[in-house]
């Protein structure tokens, strides 16, 4: 049984409302990047990304700060390119703004055990503890020597 009243995906972008902008002004800013991308160097294409034209103000997304560099040194060049193009004759400057990270980095976390002290550093540590006048600092040696050698065999 089907429901006569279900609408296909695709008709929703058909049809006049927010989708249907939003679509269009995504199809239109993939032209713009299209375009601007035929003006850069290949090292540039690929990590920068038209974002927004509006009142002759073009911004580029940088994917970091050099790149976002290059592209302010070489933008009044560009401009003068890119007015050539009808879609862009309007272009008076281009903005350009840096990506900010959202996933925050962080370090994979080791699976392996740190290896365990040999005797010979054990003893070593120790013997510098009983040098060392602090309390807390010769206590906290003692106990790395003793929980980092080994178990003695014996």
């Amino acid at each position: 049984m089907t429901d006569t009243n279900s609408k296909k995906p695709l008709s929703y972008l058909e049809t006049e409302g927010t989708v249907h902008v939003l679509w269009h002004k995504l199809k239109k800013m993939e032209q713009l990047h299209a375009l601007v991308s035929k003006y850069l160097d290949q090292n540039l294409r690929n990590y920068c990304k038209v974002t927004s034209f509006i009142s002759g103000k073009l911004t580029i997304v940088a994917a970091n700060s050099s790149i976002a560099s290059q592209l302010h040194f070489l933008s009044a060049e560009l401009v003068r390119k890119l007015k050539q193009e009808p879609a862009l004759s309007s272009l008076q400057t281009i903005h350009c703004k840096v990506q900010v990270q959202t996933k925050r980095l962080s370090r994979p976390q080791s699976t392996r055990k740190p290896k365990p002290l040999s005797a010979k550093t054990a003893k070593m540590i120790s013997d510098i503890a009983d040098g060392i006048e602090d309390p807390k600092l010769r206590e906290a040696m003692k106990r790395l020597a003793r929980n980092g050698s080994p178990p003695s065999r014996g």
